[in-house]
């Protein structure tokens, strides 16, 4: 392996979702914020050959940097297109036919395979650490058994680095989704105690961190003696309002000024279950005619079309079919963070806060088995926004519990359909009552402070790595490599 020189100010992220578009690159990001604001150079890994349903498997990098905050460097792992056998469809084979099968032995010849391609996988890990320098690594996701053998080879590389140059605690492994509160219903990762998925393990290298206690409280049960803390999702707390950049975004998207506004803020994929707000949208529509209230009603998207195309086209026929194509609008990928881009050329320059200064409610009718946190709640508390939400499995850990206010329509995992016509009455009287929104949104943005705020996430990090927000530290060099002490 070529041996270079280790800066000590290089931070080297790696997500598990592998698209440049979603609720864990935002987390990244939050994160890796805190190490650039202390002059740390920060590299992401969209982690394209983690995970094989997402199609972008060997990939190349296009136009990604355009959905990534200039300050952030995107790169990939060298030399894995080279591993033999390693491809789409042996990850996605491993996943169907060793993770969800608990109780199938695996074949001795794959499982040699495994252990072959993880150590090749782990090379190439080391390799690019090097060449790039790296101090400190974030993971995202990595648990979760889409890739057990990227997950190994993770494990194995943050062994030897941290053997190599003498390092104590570098690693910041974060998981937002887990088992037992991902896609239970079809049981894609198995059954408990996951008998195949390799279980966070013990290190003077590692800080394992989940987001509430229902997932710290199964993770112990599962993994015991490990570093584990629990750190919230985050926001930077600014309520949303109508400024001279986003005082024309209704105009912009052909939304009468006097119209009600529903927003979702999503991935567009089926789990997300746009369909129910497609569908509350329509039935509004009826009950204000009915109580004849001259105002229309609209439903904006936002959300990447192109993800998921068989469900974009679903959800416009479904629409179309209900009559109300005009008043539902997919309006693309609006931006992300609060930062400066690489390019500014997207589908709009508009930013989700942008919308949600426009937007009377944002709505979250998510699927009861699929979220681990719920970003979109939390973003609505922080920008001083009513919510609605489903009554989602992690819902009352995360948000209920704490006591902030919104419409909560009741799901359970054998029971998620659509809202009943008590839900959608009551989804009107809200929409109708502003002084009641207004009243919720102030309650939950003083309340939200003392939880979600991004300033408690900086706190927890300077806690959890003292040595990284200190002065830079003595480095000597010995056999070719910088050794940091």
């Amino acid at each position: 392996m070529e041996k270079r020189i280790i800066k000590n100010k290089t931070v080297y992220g790696i997500s598990f979702d592998a698209v440049p578009v979603s609720g864990l690159i935002v987390e990244f990001c939050k994160i890796a914020r805190i190490f650039f604001n202390a002059n740390y150079e920060i590299y992401l890994d969209l982690g394209y050959e983690t995970k094989a349903d997402k199609e972008n498997f060997f990939k190349p990098y296009l136009d990604e940097t355009r959905y990534i905050p200039s300050w952030i460097n995107l790169i990939k792992i060298s030399g894995l297109d080279h591993i033999e056998g390693y491809n789409q469809e042996f990850v996605s084979g491993v996943l169907q036919d060793v993770i969800s099968s608990r109780t199938k032995k695996i074949n001795p010849a794959l499982r040699e395979n495994i252990l072959r391609i993880t150590r090749e996988i782990s090379e190439c890990i080391l390799a690019t650490w090097y060449r790039t320098g790296v101090s400190f690594v974030i993971i995202e996701n990595g648990t979760l058994p889409e890739n057990i053998m990227f997950t190994m080879a993770l494990y194995r590389s943050i062994e030897i680095y941290g053997q190599e140059n003498n390092l104590g605690k570098y690693v910041l492994w974060r998981d937002q989704d887990l088992m037992w509160s991902s896609e239970t219903t079809s049981k894609k990762y198995g059954e408990f105690p996951y008998i195949y998925v390799p279980k966070p393990r013990k290190s003077p290298y590692i800080q394992y961190i989940v987001q509430h206690t229902y997932n710290y409280d199964r993770m112990l049960e599962w993994s015991p003696n490990i570093k584990l803390d629990i750190l919230s999702n985050t926001f930077s707390f600014k309520k949303a309002g109508i400024t001279w950049s986003n005082t024309n975004f209704r105009r912009d998207f052909h939304i009468p000024e006097d119209a009600f506004l529903i927003s979702r803020c999503t991935r567009i994929i089926p789990q997300k279950r746009i369909d129910r707000e497609i569908y509350c949208i329509s039935e509004l529509h009826t009950l204000l005619k009915k109580n004849k209230v001259k105002r229309d009603i609209y439903l904006f998207i936002s959300g990447d079309m192109n993800e998921n195309r068989q469900e974009s086209r679903r959800l416009k026929a479904y629409a179309y079919e209900l009559g109300i194509s005009k008043y539902v609008i997919f309006g693309g990928i609006l931006l992300s963070f609060e930062e400066n881009y690489q390019d500014k050329t997207l589908f709009t320059e508009y930013s989700i806060k942008d919308l949600l200064a426009h937007t009377d409610i944002n709505s979250f009718l998510t699927s009861y088995d699929y979220e681990s946190f719920g970003n979109p709640v939390g973003e609505s508390i922080a920008s001083g926004v009513p919510f609605l939400t489903t009554s989602y499995n992690v819902y009352d850990v995360v948000y209920g519990a704490k006591g902030f206010r919104g419409l909560i329509f009741p799901v359970t995992q054998d029971n998620d359909g659509y809202p009943d016509i008590r839900f959608i009455r009551e989804i009107y009287h809200y929409l109708v009552d502003r002084k009641r929104r207004k009243s919720d949104c102030d309650y939950n943005f003083c309340l939200g402070k003392q939880f979600l705020s991004s300033e408690y996430a900086e706190k927890k990090m300077k806690q959890f790595f003292p040595d990284y927000f200190t002065k830079q530290k003595e480095e000597y060099t010995l056999s070719g490599r910088r050794i940091i002490t």
